[in-house]
Parts: structure tokens; C-alpha cells; sequence
């Protein structure tokens, strides 16, 4: 019991969590920032004995307690809740945990702030101010987990790391123009031939020779949309799964009409995680409810069923969503990569 009780007590104070923690990514924190829910993920692919986690916020308060939907809230055996505010949220089980099997996560409902940008690529807050540590049973020690953005106010790069294939998604709630984008990996994950250039189908856009660092194509003449909650173009098989061992190694940036060149993001999404409409990790009933986080805010009037089947085939899997964010590049960088290329390959279609 004095290991519970130490555990406990790290929980409510947060003073020991930085002195008894290890480092360690194999259990997540996942946030849809625009509808505010969350769930635990288990990232490892064995089950794990959660019992005890803690959430706390830098800076500017973003969490809601009062939408947060606690284990002890709902009167799961052994739980109790040790920290409840705008800074901070905590529950302990001092005599079990909870078994959460490989690749599933637990909702804890809607304890993020929701986000409502009234601009195309204006950050989520606090997604770097976010700390999550959890305790698993039989250990002393307070383990650090990673806190993702299931969705972004963005466009960013899906990618399945099974089959390597890749699109350029544009998740915000906005339509958006793009005339170029570059993909880059320092680690060589890049396949110039699984890469389907968005070139081979519109003549308008000019694909740069590809390498196994980076990819980028740009457009001279004009733009392309990226329509609002959703809007995609395929990229091929550009990813190499074999090659992909971190998560943080590829990077996306574009730049977009009226605006410039923007830092995206990269998700890591299986291909049969389509039904996950609200973006939380999982595919159950809150992806067909309501307007704004369900089908009908990916779809719109396009309702031919299709979605409600992806749905119904999905039900209660989970999403396992790993999104990565990427620093701010060079607000050159882009344009110079490009230019040498195009410039290049237009001089050449000339002769």
C-alpha cells in the first residue's frame, strides 16, 4: 500500500512527478481541440493496468472540469478523483487499474476547452503547455505519455504506416488554396517511385525531382482548394513503412494563396479509421451525433450512406491517430527548394 499512497500523493501535489518519471511515449493523451474530447490511448500493442493518470495545463488554463467525464465519475471501481481544475485534472486507483488493451484507448469526455479559430492556421493552444503523466500497476514511478492533437486548424499530412500511403488533408474549417508543398524526412523514409506527384494528373502543377529526403511539387500558374473539414489530394505511396521508425522525423510544409508559406502537420492514421468522424480515437456513437463534431460536419449534404457504412464496419475500433507538429521552417525554405527545381524543369519543357 506505501507505493499506492506515494503515487497518490504525487498525483494531488504534481511536486514529484518530474523527480520519479520515465520517459516514455507508449501511452498518449488524445485531443480533438475543436470539440474539446479526450481519450487515453494505449499506444503499446499488448494491455496495459492503468491506475492512476494527471493532467496539467502551463500558462493560460484550457481544461474543463466540468465537462471532464472522470473514471470515478462514472463509478468505476476503485477510482478517485485527485486533482479537478483549469490547470490541472487527476484520478488515482488505490486498489486496481484498468486494463486497456493494445491499440484501444478510454474516453474521459470533454475536458479540453474547445477551439474555435476565426482564422485558417491559427495554433491550438497549449498543445506545447500540455503535460500527461500515468502510473501503471506495480510500479512506483509516474511514467510522462504524449499529448496529441487528433486534428488540426490546418493542413496536414495523413499518413497510413502500414501501406506507406499519404494524402494532403485540410482538417481546418476553412477552404484553402495551396500552390506548393514540401514533404521532408532527414531520416530517408521517402519513396520517389510509391510517390503519385500530384503533376502526373494536373498539368498545371510541376513536381521537383524526388529523393528520399524530400518531396515537393509546386503549381506557377495557379492554385488548387483544399476544401474545409476534410478536403484531400492523394500523394500515392510516398512513405516507405519499412523505413518508418519515428514518428517526429517527417515534416510537412505548403504554401498557401494570400497567406504564405505554413508549417503543417503529419498524422499517422490506418486506412480503416475513416468512421472516426470526431476525431477522438475511436469509432463509436459520438462520430453520428450532432452537427459539428459528427458525419455531418465531414460530409456536409453529401450523404449517400457511404459514411454511415464506413461507420457501422468501424464501430467501436480504434483510430490510433499519432499526429506530430513540426517547428516553424525558414519562411524561405520552401520557396527556395522549389524554384531551383521548377525553374529548372520549365527551361527544360522549353528547349
Amino acid at each position: 500500500m506505501r507505493i499506492k499512497l506515494l503515487v497518490a500523493l504525487t498525483f494531488v501535489t504534481g511536486v514529484a512527478l518530474q523527480q520519479h518519471s520515465i520517459a516514455d511515449e507508449e501511452f498518449s493523451l488524445v485531443i480533438n481541440p475543436f470539440t474539446g474530447a479526450a481519450s487515453l490511448r494505449n499506444d503499446a500493442t499488448t494491455a496495459v493496468d492503468l491506475d492512476g493518470y494527471y493532467v496539467t495545463s502551463a500558462g493560460s488554463p484550457v481544461l474543463n472540469p466540468g465537462a471532464w467525464s472522470s473514471l470515478a465519475g462514472n463509478s468505476v471501481t476503485g477510482w478517485t478523483n485527485t486533482a479537478s481544475g483549469g490547470d490541472r485534472l487527476g484520478e488515482v486507483n488505490l486498489f486496481g487499474s484498468l486494463a486497456i488493451a493494445g491499440g484501444e484507448s478510454a474516453s474521459i469526455g470533454n475536458p479540453y476547452t474547445a477551439f474555435s479559430p476565426v482564422t485558417f492556421g491559427a495554433a491550438e493552444p497549449a498543445l506545447r503547455n500540455l503535460d500527461f503523466s500515468y502510473t501503471l500497476a506495480d510500479e512506483s514511478s509516474a511514467r510522462i505519455g504524449d499529448v496529441e492533437f487528433s486534428a488540426r486548424n490546418t493542413i496536414v499530412l495523413v499518413v497510413d504506416p502500414v501501406t506507406g500511403n499519404a494524402s494532403l488533408e485540410n482538417q481546418s474549417s476553412f477552404n484553402v488554396n495551396i500552390d506548393s508543398y514540401l514533404v521532408t524526412s532527414t531520416a530517408g523514409v521517402l519513396d520517389t517511385v510509391g510517390w503519385s506527384p500530384l503533376a502526373s494528373a494536373d498539368t498545371a502543377w510541376t513536381s521537383a525531382t524526388g529523393a528520399v529526403n524530400r518531396l515537393a511539387e509546386g503549381n506557377l500558374f495557379s492554385s488548387t482548394t483544399l476544401t474545409a473539414n476534410g478536403g484531400s489530394l492523394a500523394l500515392g505511396s510516398p512513405i516507405d513503412p519499412a523505413l518508418l521508425n519515428d514518428e517526429t522525423d517527417l515534416s510537412l510544409d505548403f504554401t498557401a494563396e494570400g497567406i504564405g508559406t505554413i508549417a503543417g502537420g503529419v498524422l499517422f492514421a490506418a486506412a480503416a479509421t475513416s468512421a472516426d468522424f470526431d476525431n477522438d480515437g475511436n469509432v463509436d456513437s459520438d462520430d453520428l451525433n450532432g452537427p459539428t463534431d459528427g458525419w455531418q460536419a465531414r460530409y456536409g449534404s453529401d450523404l449517400n450512406g457511404s459514411g454511415f457504412l464506413s461507420w457501422q464496419r468501424q464501430f467501436e475500433g480504434s483510430a490510433s491517430l499519432a499526429p506530430t507538429t513540426t517547428a516553424v521552417p525558414e519562411p524561405t525554405s520552401i520557396i527556395l527548394v522549389l524554384s531551383a527545381s521548377l525553374i529548372f524543369s520549365a527551361n527544360r519543357r522549353q528547349r
